[in-house]
């Protein structure tokens, strides 16, 4: 058995593993999924980043695991079948910090304007490399569904009545372990909690919670279930907090600059296959809003 450390653990990994034993449900080249009482969390090596589900270890690859595979945790040591002993009695147990409340005004909105097009140069860029292998029949149908259900979010957004019906079809829309349309949901809500929309983000988590169960898979869902507490990866954290700090000093001092976020963006923007392209999205959506809107106290 191989004995090893668990170096970072999110909030709610910590309460999976806590059920002191469960089922190894996925498995992945840099990480697996544990599941206790339906609630699952992502143990992974040093490769995966932070974030509410994430465990962290010092392993720079996992292998000798099989889907269906027993854990248990008990005395601060998680073991994995007969393969690996992990120890949290050093684990540093991280939940994200929100940044200072970001108050527009006619100024500053144009330094959140700053931000917006970084994030969109970040996005387009990415388009244009995209792996033309990837460019099919079937990911342009995907691409033209999302963005009339980005049209629903940014209407929906502005004229603050009730989410569209038609919307649902947005949760589960896409392949892979996260589907797009659930990414652009996560960074939506994680922008809308960060940046202080609290009715928009009320209101897209009650409708989240109630329509997400069924239409998607359950590593997703839980994905969507952490974001609904305003909770995803590092990445997103941070790219927010860089963009509060820069929009609040209003570019007046070099601690946080353009193109500190336009790397922020791109980190999160390269994350995965996709699913970190799809959840910039999400926030590029809200920013957009909060530029249009030009103050957060509408909401």
């Amino acid at each position: 058995m191989l004995v090893s450390n668990i170096t970072d653990c999110g909030p709610l990994a910590k309460t999976v593993i806590e059920a002191a034993r469960g089922e190894i449900i996925a498995l992945f080249s840099s990480s697996i999924y544990l599941c206790a009482n339906d609630a699952l969390c992502c143990l992974g090596t040093k490769a995966i980043p932070t974030g509410p589900l994430n465990i962290r270890t010092e392993l720079q690859h996992l292998s000798e695991i099989k889907v269906g595979d027993r854990w248990t945790y008990e005395q601060q040591q998680l073991i994995l079948s007969d393969s690996y002993q992990f120890s949290t009695l050093n684990t540093r147990y991280r939940k994200p910090s929100d940044p200072p409340e970001l108050i527009l005004n006619k100024d500053n909105v144009v330094a959140l304007n700053s931000v917006t097009t970084a994030l969109q140069e970040v996005i387009a860029s990415y388009r244009a490399n995209k792996d033309t292998a990837l460019d099919t029949v079937t990911s342009n149908i995907i691409d033209t569904r999302l963005s009339e259900y980005k049209s629903m979010l940014s209407h929906w957004l502005w004229a603050s009545g009730s989410l569209p019906a038609d919307l649902t079809g947005l949760i589960g829309c896409g392949d892979g372990l996260t589907p797009a349309g659930d990414d652009i949901l996560v960074g939506m809500l994680v922008a809308l909690h960060i940046l202080g929309v609290e009715n928009s983000f009320s209101q897209l988590r009650t409708w989240v919670m109630k329509e997400a169960p069924g239409k998607t898979n359950s590593i997703s869902h839980a994905h969507l279930i952490a974001a609904c507490d305003g909770m995803a990866i590092d990445h997103v954290h941070t790219l927010l907090n860089l963009s509060t700090y820069f929009v609040m000093t209003n570019s007046s001092n070099n601690a946080v600059t353009i193109k500190n976020i336009s790397n922020a963006a791109a980190t999160l923007c390269h994350h995965g296959e996709s699913s970190g392209f799809y959840t910039l999205l999400g926030v590029h959506i809200t920013l957009q809003h909060l530029v249009k809107l030009n103050t957060f106290n509408r909401h």
